[in-house]
């Protein structure tokens, strides 16, 4: 006989009255407290929002005794602080001794099984009772307790598969009939990604030896100004920012929840793809979430960011912005590359930060820190849409060819010519605009003809924005970037003056690829665009050059670094609606 939730059966004397029945319940941090909460109802539905209830598990991925192995990855609670990062299971009896015939059971589904563990105390040493190891199925070894705690830990993050709940079922049979039962539901802690409106505290760069001597010199004081530690890592795989992604998990912990970071390995079979778990350590998580077999240039993660939070102007609040990526669009079709599915279904499954896609298939690399970034902003929505702009390229220098006609652009640089020289690309701005740049093999036609096309691939990277986000006019500020065929695929565009929106944001210092645009005066006018239009915003604008070490390679600043940030405010993110 099965009983409902938390009810038990009244144990009826041989007179026929009832006697005192011994009363078990299972009770959860259901508040989101940091504590056990003594009600023990409504445990079976996890619910969001400011009002709602249920337990949380932290997907437990640091490693806390030093053992370079994540926590989570034993059947054991380790040392360090690491029973601090498991969730509290009690059960409570009241009520008499229970009979002898009576049985108790804590057990969860299979494949449950596989995504946390369920250990016998909160100390470390404590032992797996539930999860791959022990099974989905524990009995208890005696009911005489009136107190018992447990703890939880989560084994991966909701994703492919996995929607990041987990259902407990609590029983007690007698006779092997059940007699009473209680469930709960628990959910794992979202990875969540910060945006560039969080304080930074250090920025990775690779260390590739003279190679890129010299952009490092120039990069250490910048970032040592915006307040940040600047950590090198000898390779030869420049490219940083493509090997992880930075992100974290919260937790209740009394007023303010705690956040832990946890870094996700990207799907990326080169040469920094071992650096992401070195930074695993006591309170620094790391997490594979996809294998790196069958990995394309959109796995990177260079074509992974995050909005600012989106507070207003849409239907939904997304406190802790929204995530997007890039992926082939219709316009160009490109065989056997995408973003991986797997990535893809991790991402949505965390819920809170809602992924959005835009086309990317028409660059070459296919990145979306190529196009598109955010700078802080007072007032408003508190931010900027920055996105690249031939169009604005195109109207600086029409608009100084009238006077300034002669004045250069491209002062001093080159593209690699296959031979281990180079081509010059210096070019006066009226021989840009009506002969193109000859010793490229480039008309003036060709190049217009382009720049219009990509244009209006930007244009509907910008109306999905438009859509998405709810950006208005006055929050997009377009900037100047003029494109060029890629020398092998034609049809893949590539930055001919260096993308100045691929740039390294760090506690409201922008530090931009020196873009190399026309020189009047003095002045080159794509760098003073961007510094009027941003005028009155508060940021440190500063313009690095990265052309022989990274742009002519097809990436600029932001693909060569990364950064961690942490946030002001760990979220609170079980309060999404």
């Amino acid at each position: 006989m099965q009983i409902g939730e938390a009810v038990a059966v009244s144990i009826l004397a041989a007179s026929g009255s009832v006697a005192a029945t011994p009363q078990y319940r299972l009770h959860l941090d259901a508040r989101r407290r940091g504590s056990v909460d003594p009600d023990w109802r409504g445990l079976a539905v996890w619910r969001w929002g400011r009002a709602g209830r249920g337990a949380i598990v932290l997907c437990n991925n640091d490693d806390d005794d030093t053992a370079s192995a994540t926590d989570n990855a034993d059947a054991s609670i380790n040392g360090g602080n690491d029973s601090q990062e498991t969730a509290m299971l009690v059960f409570r009896r009241t009520g008499p001794a229970p009979p002898g015939s009576w049985a108790g059971f804590l057990e969860v589904s299979a494949a449950n099984a596989r995504r946390i563990r369920i250990f016998d105390s909160r100390a470390a040493g404590g032992a797996e009772i539930l999860g791959p190891t022990a099974g989905a199925r524990h009995r208890f070894l005696d009911l005489a307790f009136t107190e018992r705690e447990y703890s939880m830990e989560a084994i991966r993050y909701a994703g492919s598969g996995f929607n990041g709940l987990v259902r407990l079922t609590f029983s007690i049979e007698d006779g092997g009939s059940v007699i009473f039962s209680q469930a709960a539901t628990l959910r794992v802690a979202p990875w969540i990604m910060p945006n560039h409106l969080d304080p930074a505290e250090k920025v990775f760069v690779v260390n590739a030896g003279s190679d890129n001597s010299r952009f490092r010199a120039e990069l250490s004081p910048l970032v040592g100004a915006a307040g940040c530690s600047l950590v090198q890592h000898a390779s030869g795989d420049v490219w940083m920012q493509d090997c992880m992604e930075i992100g974290l998990a919260a937790r209740p912990d009394g007023a303010s929840p705690k956040a832990m970071p946890a870094v996700v390995r990207a799907k990326r079979n080169r040469p920094l793809r071992t650096f992401p778990r070195t930074l695993l350590a006591p309170d620094f998580g790391y997490e594979e979430v996809a294998p790196l077999s069958n990995a394309t240039t959109f796995d990177s993660t260079g074509n992974l960011e995050v909005t600012p939070p989106i507070l207003s102007g849409t239907r939904r609040r997304y406190p802790w912005g929204r995530i997007y990526y890039g992926r082939p669009g219709p316009s160009i079709t490109r065989p056997g590359e995408d973003f991986d599915a797997v990535t893809r279904a991790f991402l949505r499954a965390q819920r809170v930060q809602a992924p959005f896609e835009i086309d990317t298939g028409w660059l070459t690399v296919g990145h979306v820190d190529e196009v598109v970034s955010f700078v802080p902003a007072p007032g408003g929505r508190r931010f900027k849409l920055l996105i690249a702009s031939p169009r604005r390229a195109y109207a600086i220098l029409r608009a100084a060819r009238r006077t300034n006609g002669t004045a250069r652009l491209l002062t001093g640089r080159g593209f690699p010519d296959g031979a281990g020289g180079s081509h010059s690309a210096e070019v006066t701005i009226t021989d840009f605009l009506t002969r193109g740049i000859p010793a490229l093999g480039l008309t003036a036609t060709t190049l217009r003809s382009f720049n219009n096309r990509v244009a209006r691939h930007l244009n509907r990277i910008k109306q999905v924005f438009r859509r998405e986000i709810r950006a208005t006019a006055d929050e997009i500020v377009e900037v100047p970037i003029l494109y060029f065929p890629n020398e092998d695929e034609p049809v893949f565009a590539d930055a001919l003056t260096a993308g100045i929106v691929n740039m390294l944001v760090i506690n409201r210092h922008c530090i931009a690829p020196k873009p190399f645009g026309p020189v009047v005066a003095g002045r080159d006018l794509f760098e003073q665009d961007l510094r009027t239009r941003l005028a009155g915003l508060g940021l440190t604008i500063t313009f690095i050059n990265d052309w022989y070490e990274y742009h002519v390679l097809l990436g600029e600043v932001h693909c060569g670094t990364n950064t961690l940030r942490r946030p002001t405010r760990p979220p609170k993110w079980w309060t999404f609606v």
